[in-house]
């Protein structure tokens, strides 16, 4: 009788602590949300406060390239197929991520930092993003870079 009992408790702790293991803020069941900034990106729009630019309007082709190498995360921009900037991700700083907004604040070198907000709609990715900023929330804050996967 000891051992059902034993072997009870043991269950109904188990059962009772099913559901809390919930992944931390800025992760999902896949690991961190920044995952999903990795890869080539296409540049398909720039909305200001006055005007959205699509396409040609923007008036060149860019192309972003999210990678690690060696440990460290790299921003590319290209431009018209010619490298335009390069920004290194800082590791301290952590990024600071919300899961279920999927928004990332990534900070760079030079005490930059560029705002990030991931939308999946069915089977399309597209990446929301501000300029490189020395402080998010300025009015240079209010032009947007949407992407779509490349």
């Amino acid at each position: 009788m000891k051992n059902k009992t034993k072997s009870f408790m043991i269950i109904l702790s188990l059962l009772l602590t099913a559901g809390r293991c919930d992944p931390p803020e800025g992760w999902d069941a896949g690991g961190p949300i920044e995952m999903y900034l990795h890869g080539m990106w296409k540049l398909i729009k720039v909305v200001t406060p006055t005007d959205t630019l699509i396409g040609s309007q923007i008036g060149y082709n860019e192309i972003l390239n999210n990678t690690y190498k060696d440990g460290i995360g790299y921003d590319s921009t290209f431009r018209n197929d010619t490298v335009f900037a390069v920004h290194i991700r800082l590791k301290n700083p952590l990024p600071v991520s919300k899961t279920k907004d999927m928004t990332i604040l990534m900070y760079y070198r030079g005490g930059l930092q560029r705002f990030h907000k991931i939308i999946r709609t069915n089977y399309i990715t597209t990446l929301e993003t501000s300029d490189y900023l020395k402080e998010v929330g300025t009015d240079a804050d209010s032009v947007k870079y949407i992407y779509g996967r490349f």
